[in-house]
């Protein structure tokens, strides 16, 4: 609770500084002044990027605790929910509870699984980034931008075939769930075998995940248009990766405050900033749709989720 409290206090401070120095009435008339049916077809395009995250869970998952594809995006949904209280999108942890059955070994598999799925995620932001960076030209973003993408790239690239990666990363999640979650590494490296076991597997994979992100960027762009902010798309696309990137940071509630402070600073030769400061809060509402489906499609395990975070020991994940 203290985190949470802590995240959401540093959120709201870096909102407070940002609109302090904002005319919010200009603000308001930047979003009144959006063209309403690009806007609609902004958040239409949300559902895409769920839809092919869903696959990609499914996909890759064990057979042992192999959602469907369906089961799958309500899933992803409902870690939108709450990744919305959580910092750096912890609340994708969720998923690892309800695919792994409240049973250790399935646990151990389910949150295997989760850790891969999330570096390849953010493998695929850092691939759209670094290659818009690179087709934009550095009058948009300088020159280490690149080097610093590229770089972060080449370092996930290398993780995502360690070993030993879950033994160190998801340790600690194991005393969170007051359960012994050490012996990941079979988990892990049948995951490995699985999804490197072919050329094709990884050529499916890192195109998979790519496209992904390109369809999220695609979304924000939009929202931008419609907005009336004329971003070109590969430029939209680097500016956009290093804002996300930004929202990821761990100190603060769901990204509030750092990804706007960014959107504001980075679109200010496309943008001002009441117009930039009125995409960030656009980009709060395309984190509540996918969050308010999961809400809907699966509130009994809302409801249990909850508890089980609250009590971990004493409450079993259905």
């Amino acid at each position: 609770m203290i985190r949470k409290l802590s995240a959401a206090a540093v959120s709201l401070g870096l909102m407070i500084l940002l609109y302090v120095s904002l005319d919010v009435d200009a603000v308001g008339r930047a979003l009144g002044r959006a063209d309403p049916p690009l806007l609609i077809v902004s958040l239409l395009l949300l559902l895409p990027p769920l839809a092919a995250s869903a696959w990609r869970l499914s996909w890759m998952a064990p057979p042992s605790i192999r959602p469907g594809r369906w089961q799958a995006f309500k899933l992803i949904s409902l870690a939108c929910a709450f990744n919305l209280a959580l910092p750096s999108k912890f609340g994708d942890l969720s998923k690892a509870v309800f695919l792994g059955s409240g049973r250790d070994r399935g646990l151990r598999h389910a949150l295997a699984l989760v850790l891969f799925e999330k570096g390849w995620d953010l493998l695929g932001l850092l691939a759209c980034g670094f290659m818009a960076v690179l087709l934009s030209g550095p009058e948009h973003l300088p020159a280490s931008a690149a080097w610093v993408l590229g770089g972060l790239l080449a370092l996930g690239t290398g993780l995502m075939g360690f070993r030993r990666l879950p033994g160190i990363v998801l340790r600690p999640v194991g005393r969170l769930f007051g359960r012994d979650l050490s012996p990941f590494d079979a988990a892990w490296e049948e995951l490995l075998a699985r999804s490197y076991r072919s050329r094709k597997a990884i050529a499916a994979l890192v195109l998979g995940s790519i496209v992904i992100w390109l369809m999220h960027l695609l979304q924000i762009w939009t929202m931008a248009r419609a907005l009336h902010i004329p971003l070109p798309f590969l430029e939209g696309a680097a500016v956009l990766t290093v804002a996300v990137l930004a929202g990821l940071l761990p100190f603060t509630l769901a990204g509030i405050g750092t990804r706007d402070a960014a959107l504001v600073l980075l679109l200010s030769p496309y943008a001002d900033s009441p117009t930039a400061a009125a995409l960030g809060l656009l980009f709060v509402i395309r984190l509540v749709l996918p969050a308010m489906i999961g809400v809907a499609l699966m509130p009994r395990q809302l409801t249990t989720l909850g508890r089980l975070l609250r009590h971990p020991t004493r409450v079993e994940a259905p």
